[in-house]
Protein backbone atom coordinates (compact mmCIF):
# COMPACT_ATOMS: atom_id res chain seq x y z
CA UNK A 1 0.00 0.00 0.00
CA UNK A 2 2.93 2.39 1.08
CA UNK A 3 4.59 1.36 -2.28
CA UNK A 4 1.55 1.94 -4.40
CA UNK A 5 1.32 5.50 -2.73
CA UNK A 6 4.66 6.59 -3.26
CA UNK A 7 4.66 5.37 -7.22
CA UNK A 8 1.30 7.90 -7.45
CA UNK A 9 2.81 10.92 -6.04
CA UNK A 10 6.08 10.51 -7.69
CA UNK A 11 3.96 10.57 -11.28
CA UNK A 12 2.29 13.16 -9.70
CA UNK A 13 5.10 15.33 -9.36
CA UNK A 14 6.87 14.16 -12.86
CA UNK A 15 3.69 15.55 -14.86
CA UNK A 16 3.38 18.98 -12.79
CA UNK A 17 6.84 19.75 -13.16
CA UNK A 18 6.00 18.74 -17.32
CA UNK A 19 3.08 20.49 -17.31
CA UNK A 20 4.70 23.74 -15.47
CA UNK A 21 7.97 23.57 -18.03
CA UNK A 22 5.20 23.93 -21.26
CA UNK A 23 3.38 26.49 -19.77
CA UNK A 24 6.43 28.61 -19.27
CA UNK A 25 7.49 28.24 -23.22
CA UNK A 26 4.10 28.51 -24.45
CA UNK A 27 3.76 31.62 -22.98
CA UNK A 28 7.93 33.22 -23.36
CA UNK A 29 6.81 32.27 -27.20
CA UNK A 30 3.40 34.10 -27.23
CA UNK A 31 3.92 37.27 -25.01
CA UNK A 32 7.28 38.27 -25.64
CA UNK A 33 6.60 39.66 -29.14
CA UNK A 34 10.16 41.43 -29.14
CA UNK A 35 13.50 40.40 -30.21
CA UNK A 36 16.88 40.81 -27.97
CA UNK A 37 19.88 42.01 -29.49
CA UNK A 38 22.77 41.43 -27.30
CA UNK A 39 25.78 41.75 -29.31
CA UNK A 40 26.41 45.67 -27.78
CA UNK A 41 25.81 44.80 -24.20
CA UNK A 42 29.38 43.87 -23.22
CA UNK A 43 30.87 47.04 -24.55
CA UNK A 44 28.73 49.01 -22.48
CA UNK A 45 26.89 50.75 -25.13
CA UNK A 46 22.98 50.85 -25.98
CA UNK A 47 22.32 47.12 -27.14
CA UNK A 48 18.81 45.68 -25.79
CA UNK A 49 15.97 47.56 -27.80
CA UNK A 50 12.22 46.23 -27.54
CA UNK A 51 10.89 46.91 -30.86
CA UNK A 52 7.25 46.22 -29.63
CA UNK A 53 3.68 47.09 -31.01
CA UNK A 54 3.39 48.57 -28.00
CA UNK A 55 4.37 48.06 -24.50
CA UNK A 56 0.78 46.81 -22.89
CA UNK A 57 1.33 43.97 -25.09
CA UNK A 58 5.29 43.34 -24.14
CA UNK A 59 5.65 40.22 -21.86
CA UNK A 60 6.54 42.46 -18.62
CA UNK A 61 5.67 40.54 -14.81
CA UNK A 62 5.38 42.66 -12.27
CA UNK A 63 6.28 41.52 -8.53
CA UNK A 64 6.64 43.86 -5.13
CA UNK A 65 10.43 43.74 -5.74
CA UNK A 66 11.19 43.94 -9.68
CA UNK A 67 9.83 44.04 -13.12
CA UNK A 68 11.00 40.95 -15.27
CA UNK A 69 11.07 40.99 -19.14
CA UNK A 70 11.15 37.47 -20.12
CA UNK A 71 12.76 36.11 -16.86
CA UNK A 72 15.47 39.31 -16.83
CA UNK A 73 15.38 41.10 -13.68
CA UNK A 74 15.08 44.87 -14.64
CA UNK A 75 17.26 47.17 -12.62
CA UNK A 76 14.38 49.65 -11.69
CA UNK A 77 10.46 49.29 -13.73
CA UNK A 78 10.44 51.23 -17.11
CA UNK A 79 6.73 52.66 -15.93
CA UNK A 80 7.54 56.05 -17.01
CA UNK A 81 4.24 57.97 -18.37
CA UNK A 82 6.85 59.44 -21.50
CA UNK A 83 10.21 58.71 -23.09
CA UNK A 84 12.74 59.22 -20.56
CA UNK A 85 14.99 61.26 -23.34
CA UNK A 86 12.09 64.10 -24.85
CA UNK A 87 9.98 63.45 -22.71
CA UNK A 88 7.16 62.84 -24.88
CA UNK A 89 6.84 60.16 -27.37
CA UNK A 90 3.27 58.09 -27.89
CA UNK A 91 1.52 60.05 -24.83
CA UNK A 92 -0.98 62.66 -25.31
CA UNK A 93 -0.09 66.63 -25.99
CA UNK A 94 -0.29 69.30 -24.09
CA UNK A 95 -3.47 71.32 -24.01
CA UNK A 96 -2.24 74.67 -25.33
CA UNK A 97 1.38 75.39 -27.20
CA UNK A 98 2.52 78.48 -28.14
CA UNK A 99 5.23 79.35 -31.01
CA UNK A 100 6.82 82.95 -30.70
CA UNK A 101 9.57 83.33 -34.02
CA UNK A 102 11.11 86.60 -35.49
CA UNK A 103 10.79 86.34 -39.21
CA UNK A 104 13.10 88.15 -42.14
CA UNK A 105 11.50 87.76 -45.22
CA UNK A 106 13.71 89.39 -48.58
CA UNK A 107 11.70 90.52 -51.24
CA UNK A 108 11.78 89.91 -55.10
CA UNK A 109 12.99 92.88 -57.35
CA UNK A 110 10.25 94.89 -58.89
CA UNK A 111 8.71 95.06 -62.57
CA UNK A 112 11.00 97.20 -64.84
CA UNK A 113 9.06 100.33 -65.74
CA UNK A 114 11.10 103.39 -67.21
CA UNK A 115 10.99 106.86 -64.95
CA UNK A 116 13.61 108.76 -66.02
CA UNK A 117 15.83 109.42 -69.01
CA UNK A 118 18.78 112.43 -69.58
CA UNK A 119 19.58 114.52 -72.61
CA UNK A 120 23.01 113.81 -73.52
CA UNK A 121 24.66 115.49 -76.48
CA UNK A 122 27.59 114.44 -78.53
CA UNK A 123 28.66 117.21 -80.90
CA UNK A 124 25.64 118.37 -82.92
CA UNK A 125 23.96 115.32 -81.89
CA UNK A 126 21.95 114.94 -79.06
CA UNK A 127 19.67 112.20 -77.48
CA UNK A 128 18.05 110.32 -74.60
CA UNK A 129 19.93 107.98 -72.22
CA UNK A 130 17.60 105.91 -69.75
CA UNK A 131 19.21 106.54 -65.76
CA UNK A 132 16.28 105.41 -64.01
CA UNK A 133 13.87 102.86 -63.40
CA UNK A 134 11.60 101.06 -60.57
CA UNK A 135 13.75 97.95 -61.48
CA UNK A 136 16.78 99.95 -59.49
CA UNK A 137 14.65 99.62 -56.29
CA UNK A 138 15.33 96.93 -54.00
CA UNK A 139 13.36 96.38 -51.06
CA UNK A 140 16.04 94.02 -49.07
CA UNK A 141 15.50 92.57 -45.93
CA UNK A 142 12.41 93.26 -43.57
CA UNK A 143 12.93 92.05 -39.89
CA UNK A 144 9.08 90.64 -38.43
CA UNK A 145 7.31 88.85 -36.12
CA UNK A 146 5.12 85.78 -35.86
CA UNK A 147 3.41 83.50 -33.37
CA UNK A 148 1.01 80.83 -32.81
CA UNK A 149 -1.23 80.03 -30.17
CA UNK A 150 -3.29 76.72 -30.52
CA UNK A 151 -5.31 74.45 -28.34
CA UNK A 152 -5.52 70.48 -28.45
CA UNK A 153 -8.91 69.25 -29.15
CA UNK A 154 -8.82 65.94 -28.70
CA UNK A 155 -8.12 62.34 -30.36
CA UNK A 156 -10.23 60.33 -33.37
CA UNK A 157 -10.80 56.87 -33.59
CA UNK A 158 -7.51 57.13 -36.33
CA UNK A 159 -5.17 57.60 -33.37
CA UNK A 160 -4.90 61.10 -34.84
CA UNK A 161 -4.51 64.38 -32.70
CA UNK A 162 -6.99 67.53 -33.78
CA UNK A 163 -5.46 71.09 -32.45
CA UNK A 164 -7.23 74.82 -33.19
CA UNK A 165 -4.84 77.73 -33.83
CA UNK A 166 -4.28 81.10 -34.56
CA UNK A 167 -1.41 82.58 -36.13
CA UNK A 168 0.00 85.82 -36.94
CA UNK A 169 3.15 87.21 -38.91
CA UNK A 170 3.98 90.24 -40.09
CA UNK A 171 4.88 94.17 -39.13
CA UNK A 172 7.68 93.24 -42.31
CA UNK A 173 7.93 96.81 -43.71
CA UNK A 174 10.26 97.27 -46.86
CA UNK A 175 11.88 100.72 -47.92
CA UNK A 176 13.73 101.85 -50.71
CA UNK A 177 15.06 104.95 -52.05
CA UNK A 178 16.85 106.11 -55.93
CA UNK A 179 18.07 109.39 -56.58
CA UNK A 180 19.47 110.46 -59.66
CA UNK A 181 20.91 113.88 -60.60
CA UNK A 182 21.70 115.45 -63.58
CA UNK A 183 23.38 118.27 -65.60
CA UNK A 184 23.13 121.87 -66.46
CA UNK A 185 22.43 122.43 -70.21
CA UNK A 186 23.24 126.19 -71.44
CA UNK A 187 20.73 126.89 -74.40
CA UNK A 188 21.15 130.55 -76.47
CA UNK A 189 19.78 130.05 -79.44
CA UNK A 190 17.14 133.21 -79.20
CA UNK A 191 14.14 130.70 -79.90
CA UNK A 192 13.29 130.51 -76.25
CA UNK A 193 14.62 133.53 -74.94
CA UNK A 194 15.27 137.06 -77.26
CA UNK A 195 18.26 137.27 -78.86
CA UNK A 196 21.28 138.02 -76.12
CA UNK A 197 19.50 135.80 -73.29
CA UNK A 198 21.04 133.01 -72.21
CA UNK A 199 18.82 130.03 -70.19
CA UNK A 200 20.13 127.17 -68.18
CA UNK A 201 18.23 123.76 -67.60
CA UNK A 202 18.84 120.36 -65.99
CA UNK A 203 19.31 117.31 -68.41
CA UNK A 204 16.78 115.25 -66.90
CA UNK A 205 13.53 114.35 -68.48
CA UNK A 206 10.59 111.87 -67.33
CA UNK A 207 8.63 109.35 -69.19
CA UNK A 208 5.88 112.13 -69.44
CA UNK A 209 5.54 114.45 -72.63
CA UNK A 210 8.31 116.56 -72.77
CA UNK A 211 5.92 119.61 -72.78
CA UNK A 212 5.09 118.98 -69.44
CA UNK A 213 6.65 121.27 -66.60
CA UNK A 214 7.79 120.17 -63.48
CA UNK A 215 9.31 116.93 -64.44
CA UNK A 216 11.25 117.58 -67.23
CA UNK A 217 14.54 119.96 -67.72
CA UNK A 218 15.21 118.67 -63.85
CA UNK A 219 18.10 118.59 -62.10
CA UNK A 220 16.90 115.96 -59.40
CA UNK A 221 14.58 112.96 -59.96
CA UNK A 222 13.79 110.41 -57.30
CA UNK A 223 12.24 107.46 -56.55
CA UNK A 224 10.89 106.24 -52.84
CA UNK A 225 9.00 102.99 -52.43
CA UNK A 226 7.51 101.69 -49.06
CA UNK A 227 5.79 97.82 -48.66
CA UNK A 228 4.08 96.32 -45.50
CA UNK A 229 2.64 93.16 -44.74
CA UNK A 230 0.03 91.82 -42.43
CA UNK A 231 -1.08 87.96 -42.24
CA UNK A 232 -3.49 86.64 -40.15
CA UNK A 233 -4.62 82.93 -39.89
CA UNK A 234 -6.82 80.53 -38.19
CA UNK A 235 -6.23 77.02 -38.67
CA UNK A 236 -7.50 73.11 -37.77
CA UNK A 237 -4.71 70.69 -37.80
CA UNK A 238 -4.32 67.10 -37.94
CA UNK A 239 -1.51 65.52 -36.80
CA UNK A 240 -0.80 61.46 -36.40
CA UNK A 241 -0.10 60.65 -32.85
CA UNK A 242 3.47 59.32 -32.24
CA UNK A 243 4.11 55.84 -33.04
CA UNK A 244 4.34 53.44 -29.87
CA UNK A 245 7.21 53.88 -27.28
CA UNK A 246 10.20 50.91 -27.09
CA UNK A 247 12.25 49.86 -24.06
CA UNK A 248 16.06 50.25 -24.69
CA UNK A 249 18.30 48.47 -22.55
CA UNK A 250 21.59 50.72 -21.68
CA UNK A 251 24.99 49.81 -20.08
CA UNK A 252 24.71 48.73 -16.59
CA UNK A 253 21.13 46.48 -17.24
CA UNK A 254 19.34 49.83 -17.18
CA UNK A 255 16.06 49.72 -19.19
CA UNK A 256 14.29 52.88 -20.35
CA UNK A 257 11.39 53.96 -21.99
CA UNK A 258 12.15 55.47 -25.18
CA UNK A 259 10.10 57.01 -28.15
CA UNK A 260 10.07 55.43 -31.38
CA UNK A 261 11.60 57.38 -34.52
CA UNK A 262 9.08 58.20 -37.68
CA UNK A 263 7.72 60.32 -40.20
CA UNK A 264 4.37 61.44 -40.08
CA UNK A 265 1.98 63.58 -42.67
CA UNK A 266 -0.27 66.08 -40.69
CA UNK A 267 -3.03 68.30 -42.44
CA UNK A 268 -4.21 71.89 -41.97
CA UNK A 269 -7.09 73.73 -43.50
CA UNK A 270 -8.55 77.16 -42.52
CA UNK A 271 -9.12 80.96 -43.03
CA UNK A 272 -6.44 83.50 -44.14
CA UNK A 273 -6.28 87.35 -44.59
CA UNK A 274 -3.39 88.97 -45.35
CA UNK A 275 -2.57 92.77 -45.87
CA UNK A 276 -0.09 94.46 -48.51
CA UNK A 277 -0.34 98.36 -48.81
CA UNK A 278 2.30 100.40 -50.27
CA UNK A 279 3.22 103.67 -51.67
CA UNK A 280 5.39 104.55 -54.31
CA UNK A 281 6.54 108.21 -55.04
CA UNK A 282 8.03 109.54 -58.04
CA UNK A 283 9.54 113.67 -57.14
CA UNK A 284 11.66 115.79 -59.66
CA UNK A 285 13.29 118.72 -58.40
CA UNK A 286 15.35 121.54 -60.49
CA UNK A 287 15.53 125.27 -61.83
CA UNK A 288 15.76 127.20 -65.11
CA UNK A 289 17.98 130.33 -64.54
CA UNK A 290 17.53 132.94 -67.49
CA UNK A 291 19.85 135.75 -67.89
CA UNK A 292 19.66 138.78 -69.81
CA UNK A 293 19.87 142.71 -70.35
CA UNK A 294 17.30 142.87 -67.52
CA UNK A 295 19.60 140.70 -64.93
CA UNK A 296 19.10 137.09 -63.92
CA UNK A 297 15.91 135.27 -63.34
CA UNK A 298 15.28 131.43 -61.23
CA UNK A 299 12.65 129.58 -62.14
CA UNK A 300 11.89 126.76 -59.60
CA UNK A 301 9.98 123.49 -60.90
CA UNK A 302 8.75 120.50 -59.00
CA UNK A 303 6.85 117.63 -59.86
CA UNK A 304 5.41 115.16 -57.83
CA UNK A 305 3.88 112.07 -58.77
CA UNK A 306 2.28 109.83 -55.55
CA UNK A 307 0.45 106.27 -55.47
CA UNK A 308 -0.93 104.32 -52.77
CA UNK A 309 -2.29 100.62 -53.03
CA UNK A 310 -3.95 98.65 -50.71
CA UNK A 311 -4.62 94.78 -50.96
CA UNK A 312 -7.15 92.96 -48.84
CA UNK A 313 -6.94 89.00 -49.69
CA UNK A 314 -9.83 86.60 -47.51
CA UNK A 315 -9.94 83.41 -48.67
CA UNK A 316 -9.58 79.55 -47.55
CA UNK A 317 -6.47 77.64 -47.63
CA UNK A 318 -5.30 73.95 -47.04
CA UNK A 319 -1.92 72.19 -46.42
CA UNK A 320 0.66 69.50 -44.96
CA UNK A 321 3.70 68.72 -43.09
CA UNK A 322 5.90 66.38 -43.58
CA UNK A 323 8.10 65.61 -40.69
CA UNK A 324 10.76 62.56 -39.73
CA UNK A 325 10.86 62.48 -35.72
CA UNK A 326 14.15 61.55 -34.63
CA UNK A 327 13.57 61.83 -30.34
CA UNK A 328 14.35 65.28 -29.52
CA UNK A 329 15.16 66.31 -33.49
CA UNK A 330 12.56 66.53 -36.13
CA UNK A 331 12.75 68.13 -39.65
CA UNK A 332 10.81 68.37 -42.91
CA UNK A 333 9.00 70.67 -44.63
CA UNK A 334 5.10 72.19 -45.13
CA UNK A 335 2.89 73.70 -47.78
CA UNK A 336 -0.30 75.80 -47.56
CA UNK A 337 -2.23 76.93 -50.94
CA UNK A 338 -5.55 78.57 -51.84
CA UNK A 339 -7.32 80.57 -53.79
CA UNK A 340 -8.38 84.45 -52.32
CA UNK A 341 -10.39 87.28 -53.42
CA UNK A 342 -8.10 90.72 -52.91
CA UNK A 343 -10.23 93.92 -52.70
CA UNK A 344 -7.52 95.76 -53.82
CA UNK A 345 -7.97 99.72 -54.39
CA UNK A 346 -5.30 102.09 -55.55
CA UNK A 347 -4.88 106.19 -55.13
CA UNK A 348 -2.93 108.30 -57.27
CA UNK A 349 -1.74 112.63 -57.59
CA UNK A 350 0.14 113.86 -59.93
CA UNK A 351 1.58 117.71 -59.42
CA UNK A 352 3.62 120.15 -60.38
CA UNK A 353 4.37 123.14 -59.65
CA UNK A 354 6.78 125.65 -62.40
CA UNK A 355 5.02 128.90 -63.01
CA UNK A 356 6.64 130.84 -65.99
CA UNK A 357 8.71 128.40 -67.40
CA UNK A 358 8.99 129.36 -70.73
CA UNK A 359 9.38 125.86 -72.54
CA UNK A 360 5.67 125.18 -72.51
CA UNK A 361 2.34 126.55 -72.43
CA UNK A 362 0.46 123.48 -70.46
CA UNK A 363 -0.62 124.87 -67.17
CA UNK A 364 0.64 122.44 -64.08
CA UNK A 365 -0.65 119.71 -63.50
CA UNK A 366 -3.21 118.49 -60.41
CA UNK A 367 -4.38 115.15 -61.34
CA UNK A 368 -6.38 112.51 -59.02
CA UNK A 369 -7.52 109.28 -59.76
CA UNK A 370 -8.83 106.30 -57.74
CA UNK A 371 -9.99 102.94 -58.47
CA UNK A 372 -11.75 100.00 -56.51
CA UNK A 373 -11.52 96.57 -57.97
CA UNK A 374 -12.49 92.80 -56.41
CA UNK A 375 -10.30 89.85 -58.45
CA UNK A 376 -8.71 86.43 -57.66
CA UNK A 377 -5.39 86.11 -55.96
CA UNK A 378 -3.44 83.11 -55.38
CA UNK A 379 -1.37 82.62 -51.55
CA UNK A 380 1.37 79.80 -51.46
CA UNK A 381 3.93 78.92 -48.95
CA UNK A 382 6.57 76.55 -49.14
CA UNK A 383 8.99 75.98 -45.70
CA UNK A 384 11.68 73.89 -44.62
CA UNK A 385 12.36 73.70 -40.77
CA UNK A 386 14.24 71.75 -38.35
CA UNK A 387 13.22 71.44 -34.67
CA UNK A 388 15.33 70.42 -31.29
CA UNK A 389 13.82 69.73 -28.33
CA UNK A 390 15.65 71.78 -24.88
CA UNK A 391 12.84 70.24 -22.61
CA UNK A 392 10.05 68.46 -22.58
CA UNK A 393 8.21 71.63 -22.70
CA UNK A 394 10.43 74.10 -24.74
CA UNK A 395 11.66 73.77 -28.36
CA UNK A 396 13.93 75.56 -30.75
CA UNK A 397 12.79 76.09 -34.31
CA UNK A 398 14.53 77.21 -37.19
CA UNK A 399 13.19 77.40 -40.74
CA UNK A 400 13.71 78.62 -44.44
CA UNK A 401 10.40 79.66 -45.83
CA UNK A 402 9.26 81.16 -49.37
CA UNK A 403 6.49 82.81 -49.95
CA UNK A 404 4.40 83.65 -53.03
CA UNK A 405 1.47 86.20 -53.61
CA UNK A 406 0.17 86.61 -57.05
CA UNK A 407 -2.87 88.98 -58.64
CA UNK A 408 -1.76 92.31 -56.44
CA UNK A 409 -1.59 95.28 -57.21
CA UNK A 410 1.41 97.21 -56.49
CA UNK A 411 2.31 100.68 -56.19
CA UNK A 412 5.09 100.85 -58.78
CA UNK A 413 3.17 99.02 -61.30
CA UNK A 414 0.29 101.84 -61.11
CA UNK A 415 2.47 104.07 -62.57
CA UNK A 416 1.23 105.56 -65.62
CA UNK A 417 2.57 109.11 -68.31
CA UNK A 418 -0.18 108.70 -70.53
CA UNK A 419 -2.66 112.29 -69.75
CA UNK A 420 -5.11 110.91 -71.99
CA UNK A 421 -5.84 108.11 -69.40
CA UNK A 422 -9.18 108.08 -67.68
CA UNK A 423 -9.11 108.93 -63.99
CA UNK A 424 -11.10 105.68 -62.55
CA UNK A 425 -11.12 101.87 -63.65
CA UNK A 426 -7.37 101.98 -63.67
CA UNK A 427 -5.31 99.73 -61.84
CA UNK A 428 -3.12 96.57 -62.61
CA UNK A 429 -3.85 93.78 -60.41
CA UNK A 430 -1.01 91.52 -62.26
CA UNK A 431 1.62 91.97 -59.75
CA UNK A 432 3.37 89.15 -58.07
CA UNK A 433 4.89 89.46 -54.39
CA UNK A 434 7.73 86.51 -54.00
CA UNK A 435 9.34 86.50 -50.71
CA UNK A 436 12.15 84.27 -48.90
CA UNK A 437 13.84 84.14 -45.58
CA UNK A 438 14.17 82.40 -42.35
CA UNK A 439 12.45 82.46 -39.07
CA UNK A 440 14.11 81.83 -35.36
CA UNK A 441 11.61 80.85 -32.44
CA UNK A 442 10.50 79.11 -29.79
CA UNK A 443 7.72 76.97 -28.82
CA UNK A 444 6.34 76.48 -25.43
CA UNK A 445 4.03 73.33 -24.27
CA UNK A 446 1.62 73.94 -21.27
Amino acid sequence: MKRTTWTILVIAVCLGRLVGTNAVAETAETEAGAELLLSEYESGEEAEVFSTASLDGAALYQSDQAAYWDGQAFSEPPTSPACAVCGAGDTPPPGFYTDQSVRIIARSSLRLTSVSNELVTLGAESGFVPVMNTAHLMPGLAAGYEGTIGRYLGRDTENRDHFVEFTYFGMNEWTASKPVTGSRIVDSGGIIVPPGATISFGTLFSMFPSEVRGFNRADLHTMDYRSELQNFELNARITPRGKADRLVLHSGGKWRRECNPGDYLSYVFGLRYLSLDEDFAFRSRGELVETGGSGTRVIPISGDYLIRTHNDLVGFQIGADYTFRRCKWSWGFRSKVGPFINLSDQISDVTTDAAGDPFTTLPNLNRHSRDIADEMAIIGDVGLMVTYKLRPNCLVRVSYDLLFVAGVALAPDQLDFNLSSPTTDNINRNGTLFGQGVSLGMEWLF
